[in-house]
């Protein structure tokens, strides 16, 4: 196994591509343009040892809406970031996909939290982060569908 860097985030201590991201792919850069094309090792990236949370250097991933603090949608104008590259939430699967799913059951279990529905829910605690803003801009159903 390769020898690693650490992950500047220090999310993640032992990522073998590391050694991809921050010396091979860098230098193959270097090699093949002039030193003033810039590599970009990831996203959020803003150089070694950068705080990811820095919102003037390099990009951020804006997800204080869908997770983090789980603030209302309204907040994006007051968050940002220097480059903001990823925002916004996930969104349920389209019908056809729920209904695929819930044939085997007879349909039964067509409601947000059904014992079905959180098995195919695999973001963390995606129906309860669904549940705010759905909470609080629309109107509660019954209805899966609507």
């Amino acid at each position: 196994m390769c020898d690693v860097l650490s992950f500047s985030s220090q999310d993640v201590k032992d990522f073998p591509a590391i050694k991809i991201y921050e010396e091979l792919l860098p230098s193959v850069v270097d090699t093949l343009t002039s030193s003033s094309i810039p590599y970009h090792r990831g996203s959020p990236y803003g150089g070694k040892g950068w705080d990811t949370a820095d919102p003037t250097v390099g990009d951020v991933h804006q997800w204080n809406i869908w997770g983090g603090k789980e603030m209302q949608y309204h907040e994006y104008d007051r968050m940002g970031g220097r480059f903001v590259s990823e925002f916004g939430m996930p969104s349920m699967p389209c019908m056809e996909t729920v209904n695929y799913w819930s044939k085997e059951d007879g349909n039964m279990q067509m409601y947000f939290q059904s014992p079905l529905m959180a098995q195919h829910c695999k973001a963390g605690l995606f129906e309860r982060r669904f549940a705010i803003p759905m909470n609080e801009n629309f109107r509660v159903t019954q209805d899966l569908e609507t």
